[in-house]
């Protein structure tokens, strides 16, 4: 259990290859990703909301997100200014005729011409593993733009009607909440009909690591797509189920359920923080539990990194193979370099002879 969420072994089970992944994975890793897997001043300019929130924003009968805002109005009670974020993550689960389909939805929160890194416009976005342009994915897309325009509007003007002080995120730069500008982003797409949920999450862990930027997700550069695809993916099932094992076995031999207890406070045992809780040397047992779970996180970048490097290797020379690891050992983004260092070495291990 972390925080609500529960994992049961029914749950666990859904890990396995082939299956879809339920709300109470969804929830139970994305409270890990965001509390303990990655950690630092950048990530909490996101928020991911549950699962549950948009099915309860559009539940009991409402017509629009501002009727809907009532449904969920103490679901961010903790959140000391929600609409303060950079970016806001909302997983959605559509009912399609095939089955049923995650995807999430990423709101770019406009900010002031006085902000820190100058004025930005808001927009929404639509990130899906697996796009259709069906009529009827097409209406319930135009549902979700809609009710969470009137969420955020609503939420705005409660906010501003709540606080003197609060600045409006309605009268930053570009339109009002209730009008904020629509992409479809091309995101990357699965090659199967049952990872839709673990690439929400490989999403949500991208964004987590970008601070919420979303320059990408508008077209500059390479895009999202370029992030990652199916063998990551792929891996990141296999490494879900692997640190689901080692929390229900660390759980069993403590006698203790809790995660939250098995791996200590977040701000106790993050990246770069000390330890004075004890005298002695030796890490606690929740440090020590907290970095074999990040590690085994890193795995996932960590193999498909090695393979894109070793088919690299094939066309580079010894000086750009030495270049590049160099760069990424050395790279100074503590969210990255675990699984850099792990792939450059997974490289020097299949090209001796040029990085040896």
């Amino acid at each position: 259990r972390l925080g609500r969420q529960a994992l049961s072994e029914r749950d666990r089970s859904r890990l396995e290859e082939g299956f879809f992944l339920n709300d109470s994975v969804m929830n139970f890793f994305i409270q890990l990703l965001t509390r303990y897997i990655i950690v630092s001043d950048r990530s909490r300019e996101v928020h991911i909301f549950s699962t549950q929130f948009f099915t309860q924003l559009t539940g009991r009968g409402v017509a629009s997100g501002q009727e809907g805002w009532m449904n969920v109005r103490t679901w961010t009670k903790r959140v000391p200014d929600v609409l303060g974020h950079r970016c806001l993550l909302v997983p959605i689960n559509e009912a399609t005729p095939s089955g049923c389909h995650w995807w999430v939805a990423a709101v770019e929160l406009p900010a002031a011409a006085g902000a820190t890194e100058g004025p930005r416009i808001g927009r929404l976005f639509q990130l899906d593993s697996l796009p259709s342009e069906e009529p009827e994915r097409e209406e319930f897309r135009s549902k979700v733009i809609r009710f969470l325009r009137g969420y955020l509007q609503k939420e705005d003007e409660q906010r501003r009607s709540g606080s003197s002080t609060a600045a409006s995120t309605s009268s930053a730069v570009g339109p009002p909440l209730r009008r904020l500008p629509f992409e479809v982003s091309d995101a990357p797409e699965q090659e199967n009909g049952c990872d839709c949920g673990v690439f929400v999450l490989e999403l949500c862990a991208e964004l987590l690591r970008r601070g919420g930027e979303c320059g990408e997700l508008r077209g500059s550069g390479a895009g999202p797509k370029a992030w990652f695809g199916q063998q990551r993916a792929s891996a990141r099932r296999r490494v879900m189920r692997e640190v689901a094992a080692l929390l229900v076995e660390e759980a069993e031999l403590q006698g203790c359920s809790d995660v939250a207890t098995l791996l200590g406070e977040p701000s106790a045992v993050s990246p770069g923080s000390t330890a004075t809780a004890s005298a002695s040397a030796e890490p606690s047992s929740s440090t020590a539990l907290l970095a074999r779970v990040r590690s085994l996180w890193a795995e996932a970048e960590a193999e498909t990194e090695g393979r894109r490097l070793r088919r690299r290797s094939e066309e580079l020379d010894e000086c750009e193979i030495v270049g590049i690891c160099l760069t990424a050992c050395g790279s100074g983004d503590t969210g990255r370099r675990p699984f850099e260092g792990a792939a450059c070495r997974m490289l020097s291990a299949s090209q001796p002879a040029k990085i040896g």
